[in-house]
């Protein structure tokens, strides 16, 4: 595909993030994340703080993370101090762990002391274990002690394992 196409691509998927239709809008975010549209992320960030609807929300996160750019790091931070979604709050968290944002480290381990919620917990600490690469770290700690009280799915030991061998592997290179 050549780079008019692309632009002109782009551009038809950035008037989508403000379709009547949640999906629409969900697809277009989705959809910019996975062809890595960096010349979209100011659309994005700007889309995210203005949209109502928790699953779009959701969506231009991960499209923010695949996009994976610095600038975006300061309203990720924010999307997960202050928006009313555990579950985008907690998406924010690993968008900025996947990205390996270490300055969003102390804002993380602040913020998931307000949450309640098992699910969004586990996630703010899989952040903090991906940003501290240290298996004996908190986040790892943390993940341990949720597993001993029995707190963890099935799914989430799984993730939390890969995890710990992830790490390790980064510790032996």
């Amino acid at each position: 595909m050549n780079t008019s196409n692309n632009k002109e691509i782009i551009r038809d998927l950035v008037k989508q993030l403000n379709s009547e239709d949640w999906l629409v809008r969900f697809n277009a975010a989705k959809i910019l994340g996975n062809i890595d549209a960096e010349e979209a992320i100011q659309e994005l960030l700007d889309k995210l703080k203005r949209e109502n609807n928790r699953d779009v929300r959701r969506g231009i996160v991960e499209a923010i993370k695949d996009i994976d750019l610095e600038v975006a790091i300061p309203v990720l931070i924010d999307t997960m101090n202050d928006d009313s979604s555990m579950i985008v709050r907690y998406t924010a968290a690993r968008a900025l762990g996947r990205m390996g944002a270490k300055e969003a480290l102390s804002a993380i381990k602040n913020r998931v002391l307000k949450e309640t919620n098992n699910e969004s917990i586990f996630w703010f600490y899989i952040a903090i274990a991906r940003l501290e690469e240290d298996e004996k770290g908190e986040g790892c700690e943390k993940i341990r002690n949720l597993k001993k009280k029995n707190m963890l799915t099935e799914k989430q030991e799984v993730i939390f394992s890969n995890l710990v061998e992830i790490i390790k592997q980064k510790k032996k290179k």
